[in-house]
């Protein structure tokens, strides 16, 4: 009889080690996924803001509220050669969790890694750097930019 106890017990204990492994990976799986739509939907949403294209490619969340994006780079804009005018290998973010679930966004502290910035001039002596990122550098409104350069 202990025998036959132990053999259900052992097979109980392997059943429950082969789900708690399988709903593991599964969750993994879907936090990858979670990730990855994030990440596409980060990049697009900066990429409208400043008006060029922006890739991310990856990027880590910890509990502590620090966020790091990983191989960030913008690309030139249209009208000039294909390029990047600014590359960052690591973006260390340290965000006041309070402020971010209150809906604002609050940063104590921001570290660049590694940032490569080309600047260049097209023939009609416009800089790669588009009217969006230009506003949101000097802290303009579009409305703002727009009507300066129509000046």
């Amino acid at each position: 009889m202990p025998s036959e106890v132990r053999r259900a017990r052992k097979i109980a204990f392997s059943i429950l080690v082969l789900f708690l492994i399988l709903s593991l990976l599964i969750i993994y799986l879907r936090y990858l996924d979670l990730k990855k739509a994030f990440i596409e939907k980060a990049t697009e949403k900066v990429s409208s803001l400043i008006g060029q294209e922006v890739h991310l490619q990856d990027l880590s969340i910890r509990p502590s509220g620090t966020i790091n994006l990983y191989h960030v780079t913008i690309k030139n804009p249209e009208g000039f050669a294909s390029g990047q005018l600014l590359r960052i290998k690591r973006i260390h973010l340290d965000v006041r969790l309070r402020e971010l679930l209150k809906g604002s966004y609050s940063l104590r502290n921001i570290v660049l890694y590694s940032p490569e910035l080309t600047l260049m001039r097209n023939e009609k002596g416009r800089w790669n750097i588009s009217d969006g990122l230009m506003g949101f550098i000097s802290g303009k409104s579009m409305g703002d930019i727009s009507s300066t350069n129509s000046e």
